[in-house]
């Protein structure tokens, strides 16, 4: 049987990109979305122009899919989970010069954890959070065309500066996604463009 809550959170995900999408990709004032007329004729838009694909049979499947479960159940923490897996990758040059003292807390923390996993290897240069953005499309690439679309519009799209890397391992991006979830950070803003510079 089907969880309904998660299938209500892919109807949002689906339909309601206006909910989720970063600031830096639309530029729309909150007073011409107030109305629910207008946000939905602003979803409409946002996925006809996006050409983002939608998911008539495909919904049961993915509802099914371990890593789409997860991915939906901690929608709101993907980019927080993108930023740690960032991180990780880049350990060793934040080790230099006070770079980890400039990371939020909770980031430090999850680079304090012993992890029983590694970043794969060629990942590519950029900031934090592009690491991070290439990380987490590596890792989700299997999943239906319309949701890793949909990933794509949580990022600034300075985080779009890499192809997609290898996929970290399962548990890899499992432990991002509960650190995140274990430590959300209301204030951690993604439009920071920071993140995506060294």
């Amino acid at each position: 049987m089907i969880n309904p809550s998660l299938s209500a959170r892919l109807q949002q995900v689906v339909c309601d990109p206006l909910s989720y999408i970063h600031p830096d990709r639309t530029g729309i004032a909150p007073e011409l979305i107030a109305r629910p007329a207008q946000r939905a004729a602003v979803n409409e838009l946002l996925i006809r122009a996006g050409r983002l694909d939608t998911c008539p049979g495909e919904s049961r499947h993915v509802l099914r899919e371990p890593v789409a479960q997860h991915v939906l159940c901690q929608w709101d923490f993907l980019v927080q989970a993108a930023f740690l897996l960032g991180c990780s990758a880049r350990r060793g040059e934040l080790a230099w010069q006070g770079k980890l003292l400039r990371l939020p807390e909770w980031a430090r923390l999850f680079l304090q954890v012993s992890l029983p996993v590694t970043v794969p290897s060629g990942i590519p240069q950029g900031g934090l959070l592009c690491t991070g953005y290439s990380l987490l499309q590596g890792s989700i690439r299997h999943l239906p065309r319309f949701l890793t679309q949909r990933v794509s519009l949580l990022f600034p799209p300075q985080a779009e500066c890499a192809p997609p890397s290898p996929p970290v391992e399962p548990l890899m991006l499992l432990l991002a996604l509960q650190h995140a979830q274990r430590y959300p950070d209301k204030h951690f803003s993604p439009a920071s463009a920071r993140w995506c510079a060294d």
